[in-house]
């Protein structure tokens, strides 16, 4: 971590906390992202956060750490709602589904309100890796660190078919395009993959760093048209999706774990090593500003409306950032 952010970050987190009411927020874009700040800092996890998620109706966001638990959170008071004990904990990605019911591991499911366990999936010795919903929410991809990926149904927990991923490695990353056809995976290897969910194959591959490297993130821009990824060879990749045509490489100063794109699609959030977060403009490229961090980043995600962005890492806090007014 640079000195010149260390200071700035730390008069940060003895800000008071602003209200996150949606009278006093506005949502994040490529014209507002210059006036981003701190607002509040979640406290609770006793070690690294790895993923980030906010639900649907943004009310709540869900935290996974290798302290063994997935926490659910109050996103406007920043209270804890509860804490799910789980196994081995590795990528261990975490999800939603669209109608906001339902939230998952590669292990496991639960009812949000209920807060009780309604599937249980396959475990491995390698731990659980990235998940992902379909768009229409009745399916849901899965994958441990070095097996393949797997699709289920989401009413009946019943396993559907399996991806062969053994020619991508483990699989770091999951999402479905919007329109649910395509599903992108981030791998060891060098490669994001990108598979036809109806047949099962992949129908393209888009090189991402050398063999030797892997892509821990992957995201659809809003409207499908673009795809982003970032793994360890320090760079963050837009590619076309309709051409597969490489857009733009955007070298960073440290390894990849996150990539976000805003509800708007004209912000692109990046996080990973001791940078911060990275807000970028997605039509131009250009930087728009830093978010400051005390550690390693791991973990970013924008609320559906696009009023909050939250940041996780090594040091076990969420960090909400938000538009001044």
């Amino acid at each position: 971590m640079s000195r010149r952010i260390a200071p700035l970050f730390h008069l940060l987190l003895l800000a008071p906390p602003l209200l996150l009411s949606a009278a006093e927020t506005t949502p994040i874009s490529a014209v507002t992202a210059g006036h981003v700040e701190l607002v509040r800092t979640l406290n609770g996890h006793r070690d690294r956060i790895i993923a980030l998620a906010f639900a649907p109706n943004g009310f709540r966001i869900a935290s996974s750490s290798r302290d063994q638990t997935i926490r659910l959170w109050d996103a406007k008071s920043g209270q804890e709602v509860h804490a799910f004990s789980v196994g081995k904990v590795n990528v261990n990605g975490i999800a939603f589904s669209p109608n906001g019911r339902w939230l998952s591991s590669a292990e496991s499911m639960w009812d949000v309100e209920s807060l009780q366990v309604v599937h249980t999936f396959e475990r491995s010795s390698e731990g659980p890796g990235p998940v992902a919903f379909s768009p229409d929410g009745t399916v849901l991809a899965t994958t441990n660190l070095g097996r393949p990926i797997k699709l289920w149904d989401v009413a009946s927990g019943r396993g559907l078919r399996s991806f062969d991923s053994q020619p991508v490695n483990a699989v770091f990353s999951i999402a479905y395009s919007p329109d649910g056809k395509i599903m992108a995976t981030g791998c060891l290897g060098g490669m994001v993959r990108l598979w036809d969910v109806a047949s099962g194959r992949i129908a393209r591959s888009l090189p991402c760093g050398s063999e030797r490297e892997g892509a821990h993130d992957v995201a659809y821009s809003p409207d499908g048209r673009l795809l982003a990824a970032g793994g360890t060879d320090s760079a963050v990749r837009l590619w076309d999706t309709g051409s597969g045509r490489e857009v733009r490489t955007t070298g960073l100063p440290d390894g990849l774990f996150s990539v976000a794109f805003s509800p708007d699609g004209t912000v692109l959030a990046t996080a990973g090593g001791f940078g911060g977060v990275r807000l970028w403009d997605v039509t131009s490229g250009a930087l728009l500003k830093i978010l400051p961090h005390s550690d390693e980043l791991m973990a970013v995600a924008f609320s559906p409306d696009g009023t909050l962005l939250a940041s996780a890492g090594n040091d076990s806090r969420i960090y909400l950032w938000a538009v001044a007014r």
